[in-house]
Order: C-alpha cells, then structure tokens, then sequence
C-alpha cells in the first residue's frame, strides 16, 4: 500500500506519446561544441540538424566533440543519417545475410557539409550497434578520432516476421560492417587512444546509463574523457601538416581534411607519449 493511503484506489492510465530528448549539447569554451547522443530514436537526426546548424551558426567552431559513451544504438537509419552529416562520399556502413536482399551498402549523399573541423568521438563498452557505425564511419573517412574504451560488439540487425496467429517473430537476418568490412559484432570497435572509465563506473552494478544524459554544463567540463577530448582538439590545430606528396592531386577541400586528420594523428602521438 502506498504511504498515506488506507485503502486500494482505482487509477485509470491512459495512454499517450512519450518524447524523449535524444541529443544534449554544450559550447564547451568559445570554438569548441560538445554534442551527446543518447540513442538512436526517431527524431534524432532531425535534432541533430538543428543542434548542429546552432553551433555552427552561434560561433566560429574550431572543434567538436561527439560523445557516444553508453549509447546502446536504436533505428539504424538515424545512425547512418548523424554519420551522412559529416561525410559527401564513400560507403557508411554494410550489411551481410545469408539472403542476397540483406547485402547492402549505405552511401553518403554527395553534397555541401557542414563541418569543416577536427572531431572527436568519446566511446566506451556501453557504445553498441548505431554508435558502433557512426564511429567506425568518421574514422575511416579520416573526419574523426575515437577516445575512450572499445564498444560493446553489438552488430546483429533483427527482422520482424508477422505471423498467422497475430503474433510476430524478431529473427537476426544479417549483420553490421564497417565501411572496410570489418565485423562489428562481438569485435567492437577500439579507440585510437584508451580512457578508462572511473573507477565509479566499474562499482555500479551494472552501466549507470541515465548518469551522462543528464549531465551539466559544469559537469560536462570536469569529465576526464571531455577534458581530454578538447585538449586533442586543441593540439590539432597547432600540428596541422601534411607533406607534398599526400596533398599531391587533391582539391582544396581533401587537402584540408588531410591536414586536419593529420592534426588530430599528431596530438594523439603526442598525448600518448606523456
């Protein structure tokens, strides 16, 4: 019996949308974004788009920092739409089933971006399935670094079958890969530079996955992986280079990415060496 009453009590639910924010996101300091994804739900590109046209309307964005820590996943296309934000060209992700029709390949839309920045990805195990694609894609197209832990591994993709009886059956009919066809599941994907999560993290029983969403601005700051997420940020843009020959051929746009992935290769080199 609940506290106060002093007998049962008819309560009528009714039934009604729920809204769930999705996307959470900070101007660290002047020039530097942070942007959490908490998972992959219907309106979550479109969140994005805004949040993302505010950043880069609001100020002169140096950096960004995209943080999938303990995002379980959710609808595979809001995942390949975040990555298709900062990509124009080549393959996003890939699936493979024993059916020729589960064999497909995901494209980035030829177009104008929006980013023209260096980029970090905040991952750990609690990352699976979409944060899996969108790490691995920024990754390999060279837009992004990934710091934190290796994800989950979680790559399978579920059909829902109807059945006679009303019912329906949720079968595995093929799995996720990377861009360079890599097998996501029970691989996960690694970071280019470990973070360990706090020891706080490993005494909880179990993954404490309403603690990141909400989240402060003041917070946010003091997270260690955010700290260290802007200060790879940071030294990139002062180890931008690239020699004649990785520039030869290529149009101002790809020299420039070649220079900011560099920068971000750098920094990483030499935080590592600390």
């Amino acid at each position: 019996m609940r506290d106060g009453w002093d007998a049962p009590r008819d309560i009528t639910l009714v039934r009604d949308n729920i809204s769930h924010r999705t996307i959470k996101s900070f101007q660290l300091e002047p020039g530097f974004g942070y942007i959490r994804i908490i998972n992959f739900l219907g309106t979550t590109n479109a969140d994005f788009a805004n949040v993302l046209q505010q950043i880069n309307t609001n100020a002169s964005i140096e950096g960004l920092i995209i943080d999938l820590r303990y995002n379980p996943g959710g609808l595979l296309n809001q995942s390949l739409s975040i990555a298709d934000f900062f990509l124009n060209t080549g393959v996003i992700a890939k699936t493979d089933g024993r059916v020729k029709s589960d064999n497909k390949t995901y494209y980035a839309r030829p177009r104008t971006l929006l980013s023209d920045y260096p980029i970090v990805v905040l991952i750990n195990d609690g990352s699976a399935s979409g944060s899996e694609v969108v790490a691995s894609a920024l990754r390999t197209h060279h837009k992004a670094v990934l710091v934190g832990e290796r994800t989950f591994g979680k790559g399978f993709i579920q059909t829902i079958f109807p059945t006679q009886s009303g019912g329906a059956l949720r079968i595995t009919t093929s799995m996720l890969l990377t861009p360079d066809e890599k097998r996501i599941q029970d691989v996960g994907i690694n970071p280019d530079l470990i973070m360990p999560k706090p020891a706080l993290d490993y005494e909880l029983p179990g993954h404490d996955e309403t603690r990141l969403p909400t989240l402060t601005l003041g917070a946010t700051r003091d997270d260690p992986a955010v700290k260290l997420g802007l200060e790879i940020l940071k030294r990139s843009l002062l180890l931008q280079d690239a020699s004649e020959e990785e520039l030869e051929n290529l149009s101002p746009e790809q020299a420039a990415m070649v220079k900011r992935f560099n920068g971000l290769q750098n920094a990483l080199q030499e935080i590592g060496r600390r």
